[in-house]
């Protein structure tokens, strides 16, 4: 098997978040080459940008080029795009939107570890922008458990403040998965994802 050319100007670019950089190789690469390269860990240039919250019309240059990219899992953990797109760099909720256009099931994608983008978003204090995107997208995804048996419910109240009005919006949408379960819905590894 011949290994993909490595395009590390893109990676760099990306990684420095010089968007219009990124922008101009991304025009100019008619044969959408560099948005179907495998970098580092098995990560698209999707799930490289997704993880430095990028404007949104690189992603929507990114989904145009490669659609498929956000059912590709990175190494180790299994993550998609929109796992990076929800965690500790918040991408903005038009990013996230399109993310979760081009791929509703990726909502309720799990890692080796059973965490959702949910999970995810709950964890890093995403804004309730974000929160209403996912849970709108995948209402099961409120019931999902991860590996130790918490739902992004269980997350949230202990991330965001209960006490703090702003955030009383979130954790309504969130209490659903408190007490609700999906039946047969425990958590399993993804099989064969990795």
């Amino acid at each position: 098997m011949v290994r993909q050319r490595f395009d590390s100007a893109v990676q760099s670019y990306i990684e420095l978040e010089d968007w219009d950089a990124v922008r101009k190789r991304l025009i100019k690469d008619t044969e959408k080459k560099r948005s179907h390269k495998i970098y580092k860990r098995n990560m698209s240039a999707l799930h490289l940008a997704c993880n430095h919250n990028p404007p949104a019309d690189i992603i929507k240059l990114l989904l145009g080029a490669n659609p498929d990219a956000t059912l590709c899992r990175s190494q180790p953990y299994g993550q998609l795009p929109l796992h990076f797109a929800t965690g500790y760099n918040t991408c903005s909720v038009d990013v996230i939107q399109q993310l979760v256009e081009v791929c509703p099931s990726s909502v309720s994608a799990q890692t080796t570890q059973g965490v959702s983008p949910l999970h995810q978003a709950c964890t890093f204090h995403a804004p309730y922008e974000v929160i209403e995107v996912l849970a709108v997208a995948s209402p099961e995804a409120l019931y999902i458990e991860d590996a130790n048996g918490r739902t992004p419910w269980d997350i949230a109240k202990v991330t965001y403040f209960l006490y703090n009005p702003k955030y009383w919006k979130i954790l309504y949408i969130l209490s659903g998965g408190r007490t609700k379960r999906i039946k047969g819905r425990a958590y399993t590894f993804p099989v064969g994802s990795l």
